[in-house]
């Protein structure tokens, strides 16, 4: 219980402090966010959760090509996060 103020922090933050539209900058935003939303899964805060998974296959598909294992990885997120 004493992370979930943590990862909500941490989630505000990587918005507004990683807004640098370069694509190495949102591609490393989409790994902490998707460690992030990862985290709140485990802490069953679903809907946050949702929310920074879905904003990391955003930036990821929009960086990356759909082939890549780290969109891949988003995905599987997000479908791990809509399974609970």
């Amino acid at each position: 219980a004493a992370l979930r103020p943590v990862l909500q922090n941490a989630f505000a933050k990587f918005r507004v402090r990683l807004a640098d539209p370069d694509p190495a900058v949102q591609l490393a935003r989409a790994k902490l966010l998707v460690s992030v939303g990862n985290g709140m899964r485990t802490l069953a805060m679903y809907a946050e959760a949702r929310e920074a998974l879905t904003e990391a296959l955003e930036l990821r598909r929009k960086h990356l090509p759909e082939t890549a294992p780290e969109v891949w990885q988003s995905e599987l997120a997000l479908a791990q996060c809509d399974g609970e």
